[in-house]
């Protein structure tokens, strides 16, 4: 219901070897491409990883124990030419991020030996895979047929062990789980019927298996032994769509994009379906002014949950069910682009989108404690975002980049939460802005720099704290025990959040390098290698 981004791998050079490592403060990647038969089947591998965990670590104190963040991700493709009607495409992406933490002690008393070992985990990551098939029918016609299986995961795992002379006393394990699988098949058709119309067309059908939330409590204290698991289970959905939509090019000056996208989810027992049209549409006021329209309708089967409270960074894909709606918005958006000179554009566009059955956690919910359902912990409601982006951007000559700033309001309505009134959504953001510069210096350096700015993320904060009073005959609140009040949902902001980017590249063609095996089999088949040292 908020973005799409559209990620295209790049394809492997069918006609020499190439690659690349570049080495930053903080992470470092690499890629390697070429070819596996001439001018017919070609691939690309890349991959990186941040090392900020291992960095702090010589200077951390074991004693006040270990921990760290990281992230990596490796993509690969492989692409097959059978005719110039006819190619086969094989891409892998996978990634995974991981916050970790361990506490390791151990002391002497009484002529015993006592160990504790504390270890938290909290990771979740993408793996994606697909196949697809190109295939050229005739002048007018295009298809794109593609297979594609997909997994996401969430994780957070705590595990605690005691032990008196090597002997195990105590054992408590937790684990939290989530995540959705993902198997769909695609086929989409381009047709252009004449040069004032740029048809597009397709169905896309998905198999999805839900993992909502699933937990898991081991313990082992004396002789008390809990082992216990939580959840729903998994949930089964399919989901299908038909879509068509027209670029149609009524005159020199007006340019119209009109579709019709049609949907249904099946999920325990219940269909749901959706008629979402689509409109856009372009004018060339005059030579230097553009003038754009737009309005959309969308359903979706996926709801995002989020902890608005300080503290782990929870966000949970959720399904649709029999209980839980679908989301559903309509979005509207006007704006203009000047154009002074060739290579030069100021844009201005405003927008307006609301939302219908957003979800949210009730009050005193969270993600832990799967025994009483996620359904059961959630409100639905309305939400409603609007907005101004301007940005001026240069696209030619040795300096180029862009200024953008974006004033916007997203808010969130549920009749049993906040006494019934409107506030700010977690990832309302007033105020945002990028500032991005490159310059080419020659074609063996240039430097780029990159400065981000954005108003910090809403969460709720209690304000004071109610005092627990037990009765005469009550031993409740002998240790003087309180709860928090929540007066309002998000009263708090976390700081304004900035940073600076800067990086420099040097470009060197040598006609031998032989510090990587990559590079040396590239300058043997190619006579030129390129090595990149780049760092924030």
């Amino acid at each position: 219901m908020s973005s799409v981004v559209d990620i295209r791998m790049k394809e492997g050079n069918e006609k020499e070897y190439h690659g690349g490592v570049q080495i930053g403060l903080i992470s470092s990647k690499f890629n390697v491409e070429g070819p596996i038969v001439k001018d017919k089947t070609a691939f690309i591998i890349s991959g990186r990883r941040t090392y900020i965990d291992v960095l702090p670590r010589p200077l951390m104190n074991k004693k006040d124990g270990t921990g760290g963040y990281f992230f990596y991700d490796f993509n690969a493709k492989v692409n097959h030419k059978f005719s110039d009607k006819s190619r086969l495409y094989l891409s892998l992406y996978t990634g995974r991020d991981k916050a970790y933490s361990q506490y390791d002690s151990e002391y002497n008393s009484d002529k015993s030996t006592y160990s504790n070992k504390d270890e938290a985990n909290m990771y979740w990551g993408n793996v994606t895979t697909a196949v697809r098939w190109n295939y050229t029918i005739n002048n007018k016609l295009f298809s794109n047929t593609t297979l594609t299986y997909s997994s996401y995961s969430f994780n957070v795992k705590n595990e605690m062990n005691s032990q008196t002379n090597n002997v195990q006393t105590n054992h408590v394990y937790y684990k939290y789980s989530s995540g959705i699988d993902d198997l769909s098949s695609k086929i989409e058709f381009d047709w252009y019927p004449n040069s004032d119309h740029e048809v597009k067309f397709g169905f896309n059908y998905i198999y999805h298996v839900f993992n909502p939330a699933f937990e898991t409590i081991q313990s082992k204290t004396g002789t008390d032994d809990i082992d216990k698991k939580f959840g729903k289970g998994n949930i089964f959905a399919q989901e299908m769509n038909v879509f068509v939509e027209d670029d149609y090019t009524i005159t020199s000056r007006l340019k119209t994009n009109v579709g019709l996208h049609f949907s249904g989810f099946s999920v325990e027992n219940k269909f749901y379906t959706s008629i979402e049209p689509r409109f856009s549409m372009r004018y060339l006021a005059t030579d230097k002014i553009t003038l754009k329209a737009a309005y959309s309708k969308m359903q979706q089967y996926l709801h995002l949950l989020s902890n608005t409270t300080i503290g782990l960074p929870t966000d949970l894909w959720l399904p649709v069910t029999k209980q839980i709606k679908p989301q559903v918005s309509n979005q509207y958006a006007v704006g203009a682009v000047y154009t002074p000179v060739s290579g030069y554009d100021l844009s201005l566009e405003s927008f307006y989108k609301q939302l219908h059955n957003v979800i949210e956690y009730k009050d005193g919910a969270s993600f832990f404690g799967s025994s009483t359902g996620w359904e059961d912990k959630v409100e639905m409601g309305d939400g409603r975002s609007y907005g101004l982006e301007a940005m001026i951007r240069k696209e030619s000559g040795n300096t180029t980049g862009w200024i953008g700033y974006t004033l916007s309001k997203t808010e969130r309505y549920f009749e049993q939460l906040n006494s019934g009134q409107w506030y700010p959504a977690k990832y309302d953001r007033r105020h945002d802005i990028s500032v991005v510069l490159t310059h080419k210096v020659n074609d063996k350096f240039d430097f780029g720099a990159t400065w981000v700015f954005g108003t910090g993320s809403a969460f709720t904060l209690s304000t004071h704290n109610i005092q627990i009073l037990g009765d005469e005959n009550s031993q409740y609140n002998e240790n003087n025990e309180s709860l928090p009040y929540f007066e309002e949902r998000n009263n708090y902001r976390m700081p304004s959040y900035h940073r600076l980017d800067f990086g420099m590249n040097f470009h060197k063609k040598k006609k031998r390098y032989p510090h990587l095996e990559f590079e040396r089999l590239q300058c043997l088949q190619s006579k030129k290698c390129i090595f990149s040292l780049s760092g924030l």
